[in-house]
């Protein structure tokens, strides 16, 4: 695994953070990137890979996560590339990622460090948030049109942080209506909207979304944004997002003390 593309923007910050990004020739136009790399952008799954770019850049592996198509198998069995697909849906998977990603670069030391810290600050925040005085309801929501609920280890994030999740941790997040999540009735309502950055109209946008507006949360005030990137990442980075929605929390249960 010397000459690797990344059809993730996930992959890629996790050669980043391993040190290893010399490894990388080519990155999707969504991937994060640092001056010690020297890749070529070979388009998004939004627009297009370019199967042509790859080719010329005479890659050895290809990395993907989730997208896996028949088309990117055939095309990797053509031109003996080796095919490598990652699939996370909880923390843990994030962290089984980050060790057979350091194991096929032979860094296994610095993967299994990094992984340990990630766990240790996962355990220090929930021992943080164990005794907070309630536990509020939390609405995440990835998707805007049609709105999507939030699963995976966003679910599980939640729980760390003694919230109650919609869904349960692991499962995929899913299409939801607006008579589902009011009968809910959450006391939080967190947008991290895929490609929204932490851009705040997601929360103008979605306060003019009828009758989403109308939810409790909406009406007290409760609705916030966080940077996609924090949340969606099955990356180091999601240890950013829970901080994030450790500090949304802890400052709800303060204000709701009674």
């Amino acid at each position: 695994m010397e000459r690797v593309v990344s059809l993730a923007p996930s992959i890629t910050e996790i050669f980043i953070s391993l040190g290893i990004e010399e490894k990388l020739v080519g990155i999707t136009n969504f991937c994060p990137q640092n001056e010690k790399m020297k890749v070529k952008k070979i388009g998004n799954w939004i627009n297009g890979i370019s199967w042509e770019e790859i080719i010329k850049l005479n890659p050895d592996t290809i990395i993907a996560h989730l997208y896996y198509t028949e088309e990117m198998k055939e095309f990797c069995k053509n031109n003996g590339i080796d095919l490598i697909f990652y699939d996370a849906h909880t923390l843990k998977d994030i962290f089984n990622t980050i060790r057979d990603i350091g194991k096929r670069a032979g860094i296994n030391e610095e993967a299994n460090k990094q992984i340990k810290e990630m766990e240790n600050r996962v355990e220090n925040v929930r021992e943080e948030m164990k005794d907070i005085s309630k536990k509020p309801k939390v609405y995440c929501e990835e998707f805007p049109e049609p709105p999507f609920c939030s699963g995976n280890w966003v679910s599980e994030i939640i729980e760390i942080c003694n919230g109650i999740s919609y869904v349960q941790p692991g499962k995929r997040s899913f299409e939801v209506s607006y008579e589902e999540i009011n009968e809910w009735d959450p006391d939080i309502v967190i947008l991290h909207w895929c490609g929204y950055g932490n851009n705040e109209n997601q929360k103008e946008i979605f306060m003019r979304r009828h009758p989403w507006n109308e939810l409790r949360a909406s009406r007290e005030g409760n609705v916030f944004v966080i940077d996609d990137s924090l949340l969606n990442r099955p990356s180091p980075s999601i240890l950013q997002g829970l901080i994030k929605v450790k500090e949304i929390i802890k400052q709800w249960s303060e204000n709701n003390i009674k």
